[in-house]
């Protein structure tokens, strides 16, 4: 398309067009939610305000994320990160963080959200810093085998979903990835390089 809508038209227009003029332009969209255990509750008035039935409410957030995805690549996007774990989440100890890995398999690799891959043949991976940050090393086992199985689930894709775990800062992150780069190459690494070793999978 070679005119720019107007803002009264671009409101107007029915979601596969949107999508023809986003599609083109590859956009990568970082997304990211809060109020999930409120959104849980609210239909759940049998938890009486308390979270009892994490699985229910681990499917209960899946299929939220599945929706939400769902409606971005119906409208162009090509790429989504969304964030999974912050550095305050791997500060709450082994306990903890092995919960969270459990409900990370659990999610990620089960329905809704396998279907949503299929349907929209999106290669899934992780990102973020959980295979350096001394934080992650409880669960850093366990997210590499995620990734593998993610992997081996969907080797391409035409479009890419990231969930990123970050145990430390994305500043400390580009840090040390650039320090390993120039230790490796023997010379100052680009920014291009410490890109592409933060994000190996893209976005581009």
């Amino acid at each position: 398309m070679d005119t720019i809508p107007t803002l009264e038209t671009w409101l107007a227009l029915p979601t596969p067009e949107i999508a023809q003029y986003v599609l083109p332009h590859r956009i990568a969209v970082m997304f990211t939610s809060d109020g999930t255990r409120r959104h849980y509750l609210l239909r759940h008035p049998e938890e009486n305000g308390q979270i009892t039935n994490f699985l229910a409410y681990q499917q209960h957030t899946a299929a939220l994320y599945a929706h939400s995805f769902t409606l971005l690549y119906e409208l162009g996007v090509q790429a989504i990160l969304t964030p999974g774990l912050y550095s305050l989440n791997f500060q709450r100890g082994s306990q903890m963080l092995q919960f969270f890995l459990d409900a990370t398999q659990q999610s990620l690799l089960s329905e809704p959200l396998l279907s949503l891959y299929r349907i929209w043949d999106v290669q899934v991976r992780l990102y973020g810093d959980y295979d350096i940050a001394p934080a992650a090393e409880p669960i850093r086992d366990g997210l590499r085998s995620v990734e593998a199985d993610l992997t081996a689930l969907r080797p391409t894709g035409s479009r890419l979903l990231l969930f990123g775990y970050i145990a430390d800062t994305f500043e400390v992150e580009y840090l040390q990835r650039g320090m390993a780069l120039q230790t490796a190459l023997n010379r100052l690494p680009t920014p291009d390089e410490i890109r592409l070793a933060c994000f190996p999978h893209g976005p581009q």
